[in-house]
């Protein structure tokens, strides 16, 4: 099993459909290892949704960072010459944590 971790992307993304017929991104998280023979995930973002619904029904809401810190993906993403885009989107979601519409 550790392999098959090794050689598995280390993030995953949760998408969701909503009952306003969106799909969103409903949290990033990236993969630290395993324990137990689980892989063990951790997060990076997700969705916060307004407290308040939109008058046509609308979802609305705004990513959120909800770890500090540099993610295990980052020499990933500086190898692909991402890592400063991917620091950019965690400090833009840090930003958004709590916001109100």
């Amino acid at each position: 099993m550790a392999h098959f971790y090794s050689a598995v992307d280390n993030i995953v993304v949760q998408i969701e459909r909503f009952r306003d017929g969106t799909r969103k991104i409903t949290s990033i998280s990236e993969t630290i290892g395993l324990k137990d023979g689980r892989t063990v995930l951790r997060d990076l973002m997700r969705f916060e949704f307004d407290a308040g619904d939109d008058e046509d029904d609308a979802i609305s809401g705004r990513h959120c960072t909800v770890f500090d810190g540099k993610p295990s993906i980052y020499e990933q993403a500086r190898k692909h010459g991402e890592h400063r885009r991917l620091m950019q989107a965690l400090a833009d979601g840090s930003a958004n944590l709590g916001e109100t519409a």
